[in-house]
Parts: structure tokens; sequence; C-alpha cells
């Protein structure tokens, strides 16, 4: 199936349209992933945040 790139422009046709109307995920579950993402990041981070302040010596922590 191949698509034309013009239909992926957003114009105003577009936004007065009723066709943005279904698309996409519904609220609570672009929620509910964004809670999954911070919650299985968070462990890593904190381990992170701890290598960092026991190993201050080392100069190139400081930029990542």
């Amino acid at each position: 199936m191949i698509l034309d790139w013009k239909v992926l422009i957003l114009n105003e046709s577009v936004f007065t349209s009723a066709k943005l109307a279904s698309y996409g995920y519904p609220l609570w579950v672009v929620y509910l992933i964004w809670i999954s993402i911070v919650l299985l990041l968070y462990p890593l981070s904190k381990k992170y945040m701890i290598y960092k302040a026991r190993n201050m010596d080392k100069w190139w922590l400081s930029y990542l």
C-alpha cells in the first residue's frame, strides 16, 4: 500500500473536519504508557545517580 505524502500534511481542512477525531490512542492509554516508562526508567536512573555520586573522581561523568 503506497501512501501519498500529501495525506500526512496537517492543514486547515484537516482540523475543520472530523478526520482527526478517531486518530491515535485514548488519553488513558497514553498516560498508562507514560507512567510505565517512568517506572521502568526510575531504578536505572537511581543506580546511575548512586554510581555518579560514588565516582566523583571520574571527570567525564560530569558530562553525562
